[in-house]
């Protein structure tokens, strides 16, 4: 059956479930997604405490921290 659509084992799909049936679709191939001009890693690259401005983060009141 997986022959038929065009896919293999560990394929990432769709399944749209109605009154009628369902309809299995592959999700949308990579190429098709947006994608980022910069990694993750690149963008932490460098990161330091004095760059990330650490120090100015404002301190929770006792109202704002979950019990």
């Amino acid at each position: 059956m997986a022959t038929l659509p065009r896919s293999k084992a560990g394929t990432k799909v769709i399944v749209d479930v109605t009154e009628d049936g369902f309809h299995v679709k592959p999700t949308t191939r990579k190429k098709d997604r947006f994608s980022f001009p910069y990694t993750e890693n690149e963008l932490l690259a460098d990161l330091t405490p004095d760059k990330a401005h650490a120090d100015e983060l404002a301190n929770l009141m006792a109202s704002e921290y979950e019990d």
